[in-house]
């Protein structure tokens, strides 16, 4: 009997060593629906500021998710087969990425790659985000195996067209909702630094604001949604696009437009509206309606949906392009 409990202490010794040692050999994490940094950092046993020094992070409120994060100094591979082998990869989105690009690179195309990752936009990848990818070494091996020469058939007949193998199901879109037209952005070019004016301690008042930004307050934690342009969830210019239309000055649903749909001040002021580039995709990317007193309202993320940011915050600043003013 004794024997047999002293074993069973052995047992416990070796499992528990195996999943320590497992543990010291993890490299990265990639961020999963609400995460935070800190919880990230405790979960993982990894300091956090080693965290954000590792991963060169600007904001620590700002995690996007799927974004692979290095926990040790060794830099993950580029891309490598996943644990399961098969006929897909892993890929680590670079810096200067396009999803299309991509989609050429693994030899498929940008529908599948949205489809396999199950992403909400072909446009919203971020440097470090792992992604799913065809397995060209599979695909390769597969396409230089000698096809079977067909048996002789006494009576050929003709052979059947092949139909189109059904594609991932696609979420419809009314078509009463306008959708951002996909067009090419500007390429990124720099732009003076914003003038706020003074910023004051004393909390903003709704009193006196703007028609756009008392609209703009009520919708505060509403969700981000992709092309959404209603309550019920937002992306960036959609948000921007339902304030002004509900208040009956309605200006394009694209961001391009947006920006061309007024003159450009460089000293912005309560309603004007704000752009940033280079935010996740290269060019003008991302934009919001400026309250006041250094502050913006905006539709950020799908982690966080409507918020209020800092304009003088280091990564908004670093990021700016411009303003527009609607008159």
């Amino acid at each position: 009997m004794r024997r047999g409990i002293l074993s069973f202490a052995a047992l416990l010794a070796i499992i528990h060593a195996g999943a320590a040692s497992a543990q010291t050999e993890r490299i990265s994490y990639v961020v999963a629906p609400g995460d935070s940094l800190g919880a990230i950092a405790l979960s993982t046993g990894v300091d956090l500021a080693k965290l954000i020094e590792l991963n060169g992070i600007e904001d620590a409120d700002l995690v996007v998710i799927g974004v692979e994060l290095k926990l040790r100094s060794e830099a993950p591979a580029r891309a490598q087969a996943p644990a399961s082998g098969g006929d897909q990869a892993r890929y680590l989105v670079q810096a200067g990425d396009t999803l299309g690009a991509i989609a050429d690179q693994f030899g498929t195309g940008v529908e599948q790659l949205v489809a396999m990752n199950r992403l909400d936009s072909a446009d919203l990848i971020v440097e470090g985000q792992a992604l799913v990818v065809p397995n060209n070494r599979a695909s390769a091996t597969a396409a230089s195996t000698p096809t079977p020469a067909p048996s002789p058939t006494p009576s050929p007949t003709p052979s059947p067209t092949s139909s189109p193998t059904p594609g991932p199901t696609q979420t419809a879109i009314p078509t009463s909702t306008p959708f951002p037209t996909v067009t090419p952005q500007p390429t990124s070019r720099p732009r003076p630094t914003p003038i706020v004016g003074p910023i004051s301690p004393t909390p903003l008042s709704a009193d006196g604001a703007p028609a756009s930004i008392q609209t703009a307050r009520r919708y505060l934690g509403a969700r981000y949604v992709y092309g959404g342009v209603s309550p019920d969830g937002f992306d960036c210019s959609g948000f921007v696009y339902f304030v002004q239309d509900t208040i009956k000055r309605p200006i394009p649903r694209d961001i391009g437009g947006q920006y061309e749909a007024g003159p450009h001040p460089t000293e912005v002021r309560p309603g004007d509206l704000v752009f940033f580039q280079d935010t996740d995709v290269m060019g003008l990317s991302h934009n919001g309606l400026y309250m006041g007193n250094g502050q913006f309202i905006h539709a950020v993320d799908e982690r966080r949906g409507v918020v209020i940011s800092h304009l003088t915050d280091a990564y908004w600043m670093e990021h700016w392009y411009g303003a527009t003013r609607l008159s």
